[in-house]
């Protein structure tokens, strides 16, 4: 039975300042909605025998959705201990940016030292 996740609460002017805010509550009504209008493990079954091509398409689509990605980690070993400490800190620097880590912006300049190194 499919409920009505609040749609009488949500007016034009309610869904147009939540938009600008960038709030995604009114999508989390729809999505339960849809989520609830799912099909059956049966017709899933029936489709993914017809169609296989695209059933394969549709679990990709429902992982990616589900959180899981493409994305291949390389493990790389690095010898840091030859590494100077000048080399040491542009390779966390590139780290950090690419990342997009937040941090105070002297933090990543390229003047100040991102680590506290202490000096022998």
């Amino acid at each position: 039975m499919v409920k009505n996740y609040g749609r009488a609460n949500w007016d034009g002017q309610d869904l147009l300042h939540q938009l600008k805010q960038y709030d995604r509550t009114p999508f989390h009504d729809l999505l339960a909605e849809f989520l609830e209008c799912a099909p059956t493990a049966d017709a899933i079954q029936k489709f993914a025998n017809k169609y296989p091509d695209r059933w394969a398409g549709a679990m990709r689509q429902i992982a990616q959705m589900a959180g899981f990605t493409e994305k291949r980690e390389l493990a790389i070993n690095l010898n840091v201990h030859e590494m100077s400490d000048s080399q040491l800190e542009d390779m966390v620097r590139n780290f950090l940016i690419e990342k997009s880590i937040n941090l105070p912006a002297n933090e990543i300049s390229a003047t100040e030292p991102i680590l506290n190194i202490p000096k022998e």
